[in-house]
Order: C-alpha cells, then structure tokens, then sequence
C-alpha cells in the first residue's frame, strides 16, 4: 500500500527537491505545499500518512514570517493528529524546540544523496512507515528460504522458563513446532532480513505471515508492530490470489492496548497470541510440561 508524505516548505525550490527526494524513497505518494494553510487543506481531503516541515519561513520581501512549522506543528498536528510521525526539516533546530517520540528532525544541510538514505531509515524504522515497504517481492525474496521444522524443541523443553535459554532461531522454531501441533502446515524463515516474518502457517484457505517475539513481562508489543505486519501482509496478499492472507505476532509477552484495539479494526483479522497463551499451550504440547499448571 502506498502511503502518502506531505512537505511543506515555503521554498519552490525546497518543495520540488523534497517531492523529488520522496519518489526516489519509494513506496510514497509525495504531496507538497507552501504553507500552513495549504497543508490544511491538503490534509482535509488526503489522508496523510507522515509529515515533512520546514520551522522559519519568511515572506516574499524575506522578513519572517508568522507562519511557522514548528507552531503548525504544536497547534495543529498534535491536537488533531497525536501520533502523526513528523520529520523537521530545518537548517538549525531551535532551543526551544520540543519534539516526541513520533517526531525526527533532518538537517537541510545534507547533500541530497545523503537525505534519501535518511529518509529510508527515518521513515520506515523511525516513523514506522512499513506498508510503504512491504511489496509483494519480499514473498520472492523469503519464498525459496522456507524450510520445515525439525528440531523436536517441544519434546526438550523441561519448563517455561527453558525459552529463555534458547538462541533466537530455536525459539522461532519452538513456536512453528508448537503451531504444527495446532492443525497448521509450517514452514520457518531461518536468518534475518525477511521484512518481519519468521513463520509462515497455513491452513485450507488462510495463510498467516507471523513474526515472533521473545520479549520480557515488561516490553509489550507495540501498535506500530502490529501495524508493521499487518502491512507486510496487506501488500503480500495480491501476489497469493486465493489465499486469505494475515499478518499475526506471537509473543511471550504482551500487547499494547492501542495494539488490541487495532487488531478489532483490522480487515482481515490479525493472528495475535501473548504470553499467557504461550504458556497454556506449551502445557498442552510438551511432553514433559503437560498438564502442569501454566500459571506457575
């Protein structure tokens, strides 16, 4: 899916590099305006996915002025949109500048080779733009990696707590196993770099991309992960024709309630199991483990 950058600069000449800067991101539909006021405008009738802004504009005769991108910023976007991701784009940052977690800034003074490969890092990690990335290639690239499980991690696991012992590729494999067991075909993407997805399950008509996470009681999965994998398999479905395609998250932790609340609204419906359910079901399916109480 693509997704749509807004900048704004009141600079011509800004606002045709930062269009071009965009496009050579990919995966973006660029949109610029001049002002404030035009960026509104854009707003309203555009769903914008992120933001590019310059702070210190000035008027034709160069006096600055009144309009500013850090006040557009404060007055506007965060009211309306909390979680906007936002990127500065300014010469200086200036001391009284406070941003949050969604925004970044990026310094004009960069060559523009130096920008896109910012931009590339900024937007999808940063900003968490991944369905501007996830293309139906990354079926073709992790396709001829899939391999089926055969570890018999299951039958080794001595208690819950033997997870953490495990390197991070037998966890993967823990959980395809423990999946096998619940009726699906599996097969694991062993190594990195595949866009999130470390298991692949199947049953007749669905397929679920499901990314793995081993993560202490104390780091929940976030919402822009949940939404990263939906991503992924939002953009893998049309290269899968008869197939039903989910993103899903397995984790021995826990989700965010904004990431609970995403899954209800999400079409198709997201895969997303937690600790507990982790726990309940290694019971069930290891040998060594069953009918021990998962709470313990």
């Amino acid at each position: 899916m693509m997704k749509t950058v807004l900048w704004i600069d009141d600079s011509p000449q800004e606002r045709a590099a930062g269009e071009a800067l965009l496009r050579k991101v990919g995966g973006i539909t660029p949109r610029v305006a001049a002002s404030s006021d035009e960026a509104k405008r854009v707003i309203e009738h555009v769903r914008v996915d992120a933001v590019v802004t310059d702070i210190l504009r000035r008027r034709p005769d160069r006096s600055v002025s009144d309009d500013d991108g850090y006040r557009f910023f404060t007055d506007y976007l965060r009211p309306e949109f909390p979680t906007m991701p936002v990127v500065f784009h300014t010469k200086n940052l200036p001391q009284t500048f406070t941003g949050d977690e969604h925004t970044q800034y990026l310094s004009k003074w960069e060559s523009p080779a130096v920008k896109v490969t910012e931009l590339e890092f900024r937007l999808p990690y940063r900003i968490r733009l991944f369905e501007a990335y996830a293309d139906w290639a990354w079926w073709k690239h992790i396709g001829p990696r899939l391999v089926h499980v055969n570890a018999k991690l299951l039958e080794k696991l001595g208690s819950v707590d033997d997870i953490w012992r495990l390197t991070p590729d037998q966890f993967e494999q823990l959980v395809a196993e423990l999946l096998e067991k619940l009726g699906y075909s599996v097969l694991w993407v062993p190594g990195g770099n595949d866009g999130g997805i470390d298991i692949v399950a199947s049953s007749a008509e669905h397929d679920f991309l499901i990314d793995v996470k081993r993560y202490k009681a104390s780091r929940p999965v976030t919402v822009e992960l949940v939404r990263r994998i939906y991503g992924v398999a939002e953009a893998i479905a049309p290269s899968r024709p008869g197939r039903i395609l989910h993103g899903g998250i397995i984790t021995s932790s826990k989700f965010t309630k904004e990431a609970e609340v995403f899954r209800q609204t999400a079409m198709p419906r997201l895969l997303l199991r937690d600790g507990e359910w982790l726990k309940a079901e290694l019971a069930k399916y290891a040998p060594r483990l069953r009918g021990i109480n998962p709470a313990r």
